[in-house]
């Protein structure tokens, strides 16, 4: 099932104050997508996305309503102008499409299947002016970073480098942070951190073993915030600049189990799941 909950931190705990279930039943979503404002939730299953409006029902009442059908990946702008996605129906259409928040009025942002661009990986920026897709090709040397702007919808490569995976970009919205599959058998992510300008320049290796997906925004534009989940819950911040990495630590974390972590909005502590369980912690340096 999935449950809304009122929290609230003090000194070094958080505490739930209220907690209702959205759903009546367990549901078995892929992808769970809050819009900015979180009065709406899309729920992924396979290429079916449905909609939940928190201002229309109550808890108790709450309803799922159609979003959409034949969707790929799906993408939420930050300033709740627009959702992206992936559209892919039998007909052979492959699109990008934008759309209001219920799908009723879209539009057609790039045609994909003229730029042979299969079933990709969507990001926007924390100002909603651009929009990361990266294919998910079977020819993995297709696999660019492609960047749109969203006012001119223009659409092209970042630079030649191919296999990549994933991207976000930084706080901001001047730079991407992007994963490429790494064969390194030692290396457990099996992807490579880089860091280039949107226009193409710059371009390094962050020389990090992660996944662009596990990178947080902290308070600083040029510092990223990295879960490292397999080595105890270390947690890492990341300078973009230098490609200097600082340790983090709280108390007991070599027994954290942490499957995800999201920063306060003071960026002074964050709060994590480990096993099932929702926990909040204040941050020092090492």
């Amino acid at each position: 099932m999935i449950y809304k909950a009122l929290v609230e931190f003090s000194a070094d705990e958080i505490k739930i104050k209220s907690k209702e279930a959205i759903t009546a039943k367990p549901i078995d979503a892929e992808r769970i997508i809050w819009s900015p404002t979180k009065e709406l939730l899309l729920l992924k299953r396979g290429a079916s996305v449905n909609l939940f409006d928190f201002k229309k029902y109550d808890f108790i009442h709450q309803a799922e309503v159609l979003f959409g059908n034949n969707i790929g990946d799906i993408a939420w702008a930050p300033d709740n102008s627009r959702i992206a996605y992936y559209y892919a129906p039998p007909t052979g259409e492959r699109s990008l499409i934008f759309s209001d928040k219920t799908n009723q009025t879209i539009y057609r942002a790039a045609n994909l299947a003229e730029m042979k661009i299969e079933n990709p990986y969507l990001a926007f920026s924390p100002d909603s002016a651009w929009l990361a897709v990266i294919p998910r090709n079977q020819n993995y040397a297709e696999n660019k970073i492609y960047l749109m702007n969203i006012y001119t919808k223009e659409l092209k490569a970042v630079n030649d480098a191919s296999n990549q995976k994933e991207a976000i970009f930084s706080a901001d919205s001047k730079k991407i942070i992007y994963s490429t599959y790494s064969t390194d058998p030692n290396n457990p992510a099996h992807r490579d951190l880089s860091v280039i300008n949107l226009d193409g320049s710059d371009n390094k290796s962050l020389n990090i073993a992660a996944r662009a997906t596990d990178l947080r925004y902290w308070n600083d534009p040029a510092k990223i915030f990295l879960l490292r989940s397999g080595n105890g819950g270390k947690l890492n911040l990341v300078d973009l600049a230098s490609g200097g990495i600082t340790d983090f630590y709280f108390k007991g974390q070599a027994q954290a189990n942490i499957s995800d972590i999201q920063p306060t909005d003071d960026k002074t502590g964050a709060i994590f799941i480990s096993d099932g369980k929702l926990y909040y912690l204040k941050l020092a340096s090492n």
